[in-house]
């Protein structure tokens, strides 16, 4: 298993000074499958995939010393590969996608959904399809 970051490595232990308590704090953490023997590369930049015949065979990256939005010329690299894992954060919904729908918002912004429903026909909350419908 290798896994590719898109920031780079962040520090040992919490920077206080960056991520008080209680905020989560930036820091490296090691996931047990690092543990049993993966590599992490971290200020990567993924570019494409290739492959024939619908499966992956290679992932095309750049290094991102400096920056993640403007990979650095001549740092790409391809490597082999037979699956992808995509693992992104949620930041939240898009405000503009849930104002086209008239869907209502929370106090945090998200999709108020009481009972698992939205305020719009036919969208429910996230993974709770087969809990209710409308």
């Amino acid at each position: 298993m290798t896994q590719i970051e898109l920031l780079g490595e962040p520090p040992p232990a919490r920077p206080d000074d960056v991520t008080p308590w209680p905020r989560w704090p930036m820091k490296l953490r090691t996931s047990y499958a690092l543990k049993e023997g993966g590599e992490r590369s971290f200020s990567i930049s993924t570019t494409r995939f290739s492959g024939n015949d619908g499966r992956v065979a290679e992932i095309h990256c750049r290094r991102t010393p400096a920056c993640p939005v403007r990979p650095g010329c001549g740092t790409e690299e391809s490597h082999p590969a037979d699956l992808v894992l995509l693992a992104m954060g949620f930041l939240g919904p898009e405000a503009e996608l849930l104002d086209q729908l008239q869907v209502e918002r929370d106090a945090r912004g998200n999709a108020a959904a009481g009972r698992y429903l939205t305020s719009a026909d036919g969208f429910l909350r996230r993974g709770m399809r087969g809990a209710a419908s409308r």
